[in-house]
This record gives structure tokens, C-alpha cells and sequence, in this order.
């Protein structure tokens, strides 16, 4: 069994961050018909996420790995963890958004963040994504949110494949079996992939997609 582990923004959407109906298709025809099983990680929230992917994906690992969402069962990594560093935050409400377990803010906004939590003493991890960053728990990233779901699916053994782009996709890749890197993938990711395309975005993850059958796992 494969289970295909894929970001939402800039990998399964165009550069305008519009969800791709031919990625989504075949993803939907190789779920039918070679029993693949689809799961979105992303920085984004399990609200987000749902409104937009309710029906087409068998899981979602949301907040960056903080959240899990399987079978119609939710559960939330790092709580307590998140609410100190909240409450270090407080006093900076006006320069970031808080989800349910990771804090969002805007790159420039990083210095006082940093400095805040020091004051504070709060064990964190920053990790960035285009013009953001996402503050959580140490111990809270994709891989580990792949893992967790794969586990709760019972798909630890399944041969895993993972489609990213940016930095917050390294703890994914390091986690599965076949990391991939598309075109506009971040050279980070693109050292440690062990397959490529060349297509940007969505198009390169149909690319992929049209080729599976090349990697012996389906």
C-alpha cells in the first residue's frame, strides 16, 4: 500500500494558491483504483483545510503536525506546551495569529518573537514558509505529525511518499520512504529528495503522479 503525503500551498495548488482539479483527479482515480491513500500536511488550519479538501483525502495533518485528522477523529499534539508560549506572546497580539496550537506571524515580525519567548524562558521552534513563520513546540513538525496519522491509519509500513516545497517539508521528507521534489521545491529539499520533475507547483505533482508506476509501488 502507498500512502501519499503531499503540502497543500504551491504543491497541490498553482502559484496563485488555487487548488488543482487534474492533481485532485488523479489523486481520486489512484485512491479508486491501486487503494492509495492521500493525506495533506500543512502549516495551514484543519478548518482551512477541510473546507477546501473535505471528500477528496483520507487524512490531514494540520498545523505544521500539531493536529491530526482521520476517520472523523481529530487530536491535538503540544498543547500544553502552546499555551506557554501564548502567554509569552501576548503582549505582541498585534503581530500575530494564534491557531489552536502553532502561533502564525510575518517574517519581519521574528526579532521580537524571539526576544519575547527568551524573556520568558519558553521552549519553542520557529520554522518559515515563504514570507512567514510558524512558532510551536519543539517537538511538534510535519514528520511528526505523518507519522502519528500513519500510525493511527495503520499505515506505518505502507511505502510513503512525500511532495513539498518549502522549509517546513524537510521533517516530512526525512520521514518517509520516497521524498520528491518539484520544480519550485526549496534546495534544501531538493538535496535530500530522491526523485525530481521538473513542472512547478500542482503541474509537477501530476507529473509525478502520471509517473508512479516508475518507483515499483504500485
Amino acid at each position: 500500500m502507498i500512502a501519499l503525503f503531499t503540502d497543500y500551498d504551491r504543491t497541490i495548488t498553482d502559484s496563485q494558491l488555487e487548488l488543482c482539479n487534474e492533481v485532485i483527479n488523479e489523486i481520486t482515480r489512484l485512491r479508486r483504483s491501486q487503494g492509495l491513500k492521500f493525506i495533506v500536511a500543512s502549516g495551514r488550519t484543519l478548518e482551512f483545510l477541510q473546507g477546501r479538501l473535505s471528500g477528496y483525502v483520507d487524512g490531514i495533518v494540520a498545523e505544521n503536525g500539531a493536529i491530526i485528522y482521520y476517520d472523523g477523529k481529530k487530536e491535538v499534539f503540544g498543547k500544553e506546551e502552546s499555551e506557554q508560549i501564548k502567554g509569552a506572546l501576548l503582549e505582541l497580539k498585534d503581530l500575530v495569529y494564534f491557531g489552536e496550537v502553532i502561533v502564525y506571524a510575518l517574517k519581519d515580525a521574528e526579532p521580537q518573537i524571539v526576544n519575547a519567548l527568551r524573556i520568558k524562558n519558553v521552549n519553542y521552534a520557529i520554522e518559515k514558509n515563504k514570507n512567514s513563520i510558524m512558532i510551536m513546540p519543539k517537538f511538534i513538525n510535519k514528520g511528526f505529525g505523518i507519522l502519528k496519522i500513519a500510525e493511527r491509519m495503520g499505515l506505518s509500513n505502507a511505502k510513503k511518499i512525500a511532495i513539498g516545497d518549502d522549509e517546513n517539508d524537510i521533517s516530512m521528507f526525512r520521514a518517509v520512504d520516497l521524498p520528491v521534489a518539484i520544480g519550485n521545491s526549496d534546495s534544501r529539499l531538493r538535496a535530500i529528495a530522491k526523485a525530481f520533475v521538473e513542472k512547478e507547483y500542482c503541474d509537477g505533482v501530476l507529473e509525478f503522479l502520471k509517473q508512479i508506476n516508475m518507483y515499483n509501488f504500485v
